[in-house]
């Protein structure tokens, strides 16, 4: 495969020596399928989230008497039933990343490394000092 120089826009006719434990492995769908799910929830969480009857500020004294005024039986002024109370099954926030092995990660960059090469789509860059560098 030739070296392409960035600075001169050209091909040098040199062929880069590869490693054969990188570049000669075969394509593995299902682990590279894995990593990429496991980059794809690392950054997805879920941040709605309802307030429960142990978050709504309010007291735990009963609102009336059990038995002779007439009220209804209630017990707690943070029920659900309740207006301005805490909600039963609301939405809680989630983290959906899960761990996947370091070895497992190397082997499907490596993979795709591979599947670049085999398709010719892998690009190598001399490294050249510039003369007037710029930030």
């Amino acid at each position: 495969m030739p070296l392409f120089n960035f600075i001169n826009g050209t091909f040098s006719g040199e062929v880069a020596q590869l490693d054969s434990k990188i570049f000669n492995l075969p394509l593995r769908r299902d682990i590279v399928h894995n990593v990429n799910r496991y980059f794809r929830m690392k950054g997805k969480r879920t941040y709605k989230m309802a307030k429960t009857m142990g978050d709504v500020a309010g007291t735990g004294k009963k609102p009336a008497p059990q038995k002779g005024r007439g009220a209804s039986r209630q017990g707690n002024r943070r029920a659900p039933q309740r207006s301005g109370g805490g909600t039963v099954h609301g939405p809680v926030p989630r983290d959906m990343s899960f761990p996947i092995n370091e070895k497992v990660r190397l082997l499907a960059l490596k993979t795709m490394l591979s599947a670049k090469l085999y398709e010719d789509r892998l690009i190598f860059v001399e490294t050249e000092e510039l003369e007037h560098p710029k930030t």
